[in-house]
This record gives C-alpha cells, structure tokens and sequence, in this order.
C-alpha cells in the first residue's frame, strides 16, 4: 500500500510507532475481507491495487529511487502487464530489468551503476528541484515528439517530404537546446520554488513529524489495540459504543 512509503521517513530516524504498523495491517485486512465478499467488491479492490502501483511508480520517478524503480516493476507491474495482455511490455521490462541487474556485476559499466543508485540519472529533470525527476518516456514525447508533430515539425509543413529539411531539423536542435537553457537561466527556472523548500522549514517538519511519533508512542504504550470500533488515542477510550451501532443499524437498512 502506498501508506507504507509517507513522508514519515522525513524525520530521519527508522522508528515506526505500533499503531501505525497496525493500521497498515488492518488496511491490507480489510481489503482482502472486501475481496471475497463478490466479484464487484474484487473488482474495486484490484482496482485500487492498480492504482497504488501507479501512485507507487511515480513516486520511485520522481525521487530518482532506482532501486525502487527496478522493485515496482518487478515485484508489481510485471504480473500487470502478462495480465493485461501487454506481452511485449512484460517481455521488454522484464529484460530492461535483468540488463540493469547486470550493470552492478560488470566493471565496465560500473560508474554507470554508480550514477543510477547514488545520483538518479537514470530519471531526467527539467529543473533541479525535489520531487522533479520525470521518466525518459515522459520526456521523448513531451520534447522531441512534441516538436516532430508540432506545425513546421518532421510531419507538418514543408518539411513533411524534404529530406534537406529533415537533416536541417535535426541539426538544429543542439542549438535550440542551448537557446532553452539560456531562457531557463534568464527567468530563474532552477531557483526555489517556495518558502517550504528551506532548510528551516524542512528542519521544523521533520522535528513536528518526530513529535508526532513520539506522541503515537507514548499514548499507545506499545500495546495492541483490540478494538474495532472508534477509539480515542489520547484517552484509550472507546466509548464509541453508540456511533458504531449507529452506522451498524443504517447498513442493516
């Protein structure tokens, strides 16, 4: 589930309070008791599996995990695509992913590895922020075919059926990339976007998101929580008594 990977890690520290172990677990619970209740609870279910792959995805992407990029696909997206029908990209991630295996074995290749995993230039960023890397199929058709289909691009125009127009878009797109980065850099493209990206600020959330931790912890007392009804953290009461026969009474309507 994607609760696994919150910003819970931001604080630095590998600690995880009970309850929240817990609460994942009832999730998964959950979900597999709604499962076997008939083919259209299965149905909303696998659904949400899907788009938790999705969601799990782009988060590796947009970090530049590649070691999580490398587990989504096969762990997840795999079993997805054979399912699908989508032989061709099962059978083509299946082999990008035994070739970046082989990238950690080979001395060839190693600073390749080493810019992967350390770096995360296996992703592209338009700017240097966080939370900006964008995959490679993102970037091909956002860039060059983009301006391959745009008007007086490769397909459109006079260029359609020119071969000297062809080899003149080509070799102009170098020049036209050091155009761009100069623009970048005239409007402060790669400048921070925000007052909440500062080291201060990311400081003050990681020291509020350990308070919270710590909060979790000392209210539950590191003890399972047997109830299934609402229960108040602060107070371990559960005199949610009413609420719960309540919503038990409209769903037996």
């Amino acid at each position: 589930m994607i609760v696994r990977q919150t910003g819970l890690e931001a604080s630095g520290k590998d600690k995880t309070p009970n309850v929240y172990q817990e609460s994942v677990e009832r999730f998964e619970e959950t979900f597999k008791r709604l499962a076997e209740g008939g083919r259209t609870p299965a149905l909303w279910v696998q659904y949400h599996y899907m788009v938790d792959v999705i969601k799990v995805f782009i988060r590796t992407e947009r970090l530049a995990d590649h070691n999580g990029h490398l587990c989504c696909i096969v762990s997840r997206m795999l079993d997805i695509f054979a399912a699908a029908g989508h032989h061709q990209y099962a059978k083509g991630a299946r082999l990008y992913c035994q070739l970046m295996k082989q990238l950690e074995t080979l001395p060839a290749y190693k600073e390749t590895f080493e810019s992967f995993t350390a770096h995360g230039n296996h992703v592209v960023r338009y700017s240097s922020h966080d939370w900006s890397g964008t995959w490679c199929d993102i970037c091909i058709e956002q860039t060059l075919m983009k301006s391959a289909k745009s008007e007086g691009g490769l397909s459109r125009g006079r260029m359609r059926h020119s071969d000297s127009g062809h080899k003149c878009w080509v070799l102009t797109l170098n020049h036209f990339s050091n155009v761009n980065q100069r623009m970048e850099e005239s409007v402060k493209k790669h400048a921070p976007l925000h007052r909440d990206l500062g080291k201060t600020q990311m400081k003050r959330d990681a020291e509020a998101i350990d308070l919270a931790l710590q909060w979790f912890e000392e209210t539950t007392h590191s003890t399972p929580i047997e109830t299934r009804s609402c229960l108040c953290l602060s107070q371990q009461d559960s005199g949610a008594q009413e609420m719960t026969q309540s919503m038990l009474r409209e769903q037996q309507k």
